[in-house]
């Protein structure tokens, strides 16, 4: 298999990681071999440089505040997701921390992840087209933000931010006016 340009790589960063794989080795027995150095290779970099981006977490302290129930559905895994959360210090802001279900879709994953909250509606925000048509698929109002790998597949959310500051105005209008 012949090695993958940059571009196709950065435009695979937050995907499942098993589509990561599959895109980028040849067999089974290197894909398996692949993700667990992947594996390694994500928790170390978060180690290294994981922090989390400007004014997230006051945001988050700002959303919580609002009595809304916050949940996580990753496409990462569940080692990398708990390590990263640990790292940052957000645990603490979220109800569910879901990660990637294997043999599922990201909107399976969210339906699920609203059936275990009770919820009938709420917000997804998400910076791939996965997960603005998880939002649609499952009736939630879908949130942009502009600071991940998505690009302009953002576009199609309902609305969409470009820091976490505009992210915490819009979630917050949109909560005063339900």
């Amino acid at each position: 298999m012949p090695p993958l340009p940059f571009s196709a790589i950065q435009n695979m960063i937050g995907l499942p990681t098993s589509y990561f794989c599959a895109e980028t080795c040849s067999d089974a027995a290197t894909q398996e071999g692949f993700e667990a150095i992947f594996a390694n290779e994500e928790l170390k970099a978060i180690e290294e440089c994981g922090e989390l981006y400007p004014y997230a977490r006051e945001m988050l302290q700002s959303i919580r505040q609002t009595g809304i129930t916050m949940a996580i559905c990753s496409n990462g895994s569940r080692i990398y997701l708990d390590h990263a959360c640990a790292h940052t210090g957000i645990t603490e802001f979220f109800s569910i921390i879901d990660c990637e279900h294997v043999g599922t879709t990201k909107s399976e994953a969210a339906a699920k992840l609203l059936k275990r909250l009770g919820a009938k509606g709420g917000f997804l925000v998400g910076d791939r087209a996965l997960d603005i048509a998880a939002a649609h698929d499952n009736g939630l109002i879908s949130v942009g933000i502009a600071v991940g790998y998505g690009g302009d597949e953002i576009y199609q959310a309902n609305f969409v931010a470009r820091d976490h500051k505009e992210l915490e105005q819009i979630l917050l209008q949109q909560i005063n006016n339900r």
